[in-house]
């Protein structure tokens, strides 16, 4: 349910009238997994990478590629404030992904880098340590960015270096995700580096095989964490990259998916973005007709499930109320917060 509002802008909050609102339809639905309401840490900041903005920075920095500009060090997992947060969502998925991490280098103590990012042997432990005493199940991103790949063949030396040195601390995600946005490759590395359905699903199960002979046959595999765009959906540009001609192009090999289907949806877009569909502002973000925008979209991604994929499950790995970082003074404030429960009711009851 919508209730109507008066917004105000953002830096200027004003309470124009007080609004009741009353549940008329509170009829049982239906259960979600407990684990629905989960959370994203981006590889950026479990390897130190380049984020955002600056801690306690609301300057709109600008973005280069479909990310931050600015240099930040790896989270402190034991900070006792970030430990505490985190064990209040406990038995949910932690996942870790973002741009990054199609970016990141799985490096050994030894290891001298000449490009690139990277997480090191002591960063995984950190990590691991954070998981095990937050009780977390963990989500984790398996790259697909240019040094994963043999021209336009993934490759499963940056998995090999990564599985040796988990399995050296019997530490092993729950559930694995193929790639970060796929179908943005062409704004983070180029034209060059966007492959389409066919190529996609091809590396996604050569990337199957890599994880079953590291893991074992009962790892699962996500994907692919195509970023949904306000306005026109998945962005097309001539190359057919979209979640639904993957799913038939994986049919079409004789495969289906080995883990849940992946998306990324964002409602507005902040001014760090280029380019922008829906830019970041409190009408755009609480508009009923645009709140209502996303039922609908997930029942077009479970229509391409039963058709191509059937019995996978649909999970949104990343949403916020703005891509690109957020939008200071809107995703920091009430504002955000309203569109967020109207988000996860959709969702849930989607």
């Amino acid at each position: 349910m919508h209730s109507s509002y008066k917004a105000s802008e953002p830096n200027q909050p004003k309470v124009s009238e007080a609004h009741r609102i009353c549940l008329e339809d509170a009829r049982y639905r239906h259960d979600v997994d407990s684990r629905f309401l989960s959370f994203t840490i981006d590889m950026a900041l479990v390897a130190g990478g380049d984020w955002w903005s600056a801690p306690n920075d609301d300057t709109i920095q600008p973005a280069s590629g479909g990310e931050g500009t600015v240099q930040v060090p790896a989270l402190d997992f034991t900070n006792p404030q970030l430990v505490a947060h985190a064990q209040r969502l406990h038995d949910s998925i932690l996942r870790v992904g973002g741009t990054a991490a199609d970016k990141v280098h799985y490096v050994s103590e030894d290891t001298i880098l000449t490009d690139g990012e990277d997480l090191s042997h002591a960063e995984l432990r950190a990590l691991q340590d954070f998981i095990e005493t937050t009780q977390h199940d963990l989500m984790f991103n398996l790259g697909t960015g240019p040094h994963h790949m043999e021209g336009r063949t993934w490759t499963s030396q940056e998995l090999d270096r990564l599985a040796a040195a988990m399995k050296e601390d019997g530490f092993e995600p729950d559930v694995w995700e193929f790639g970060n946005e796929n179908n943005a490759h062409w704004l983070v590395f180029g034209l060059l580096h966007q492959l389409g359905a066919k190529g996609t699903a091809r590396n996604y199960l050569r990337a199957v095989d890599a994880l079953k002979r590291n893991f074992g046959d009962e790892s699962e595999l996500g994907g692919i964490a195509n970023s949904r765009w306000p306005v026109v959906g998945e962005p097309f540009f001539g190359i057919p990259t979209g979640t639904k001609s993957f799913l038939k192009r994986l049919r079409s090999e004789g495969a289906s998916m080995q883990g849940p289907l992946t998306v990324h949806y964002y409602p507005t877009q902040s001014e760090r973005c280029t380019p922008r569909t829906r830019s970041a502002n409190v009408e755009n973000l609480l508009k009923p007709s645009n709140l209502d925008e996303t039922p609908k979209w997930i029942e077009t991604y479970e229509s391409w499930i039963e058709d191509y994929s059937p019995g996978t499950p649909l999970w949104i790995t990343e949403s916020a109320s703005a891509l690109c970082g957020g939008q200071p003074g809107l995703s920091n404030t009430f504002y955000s917060s309203l569109w967020w429960l109207d988000f996860l009711g959709a969702s849930a009851h989607a």
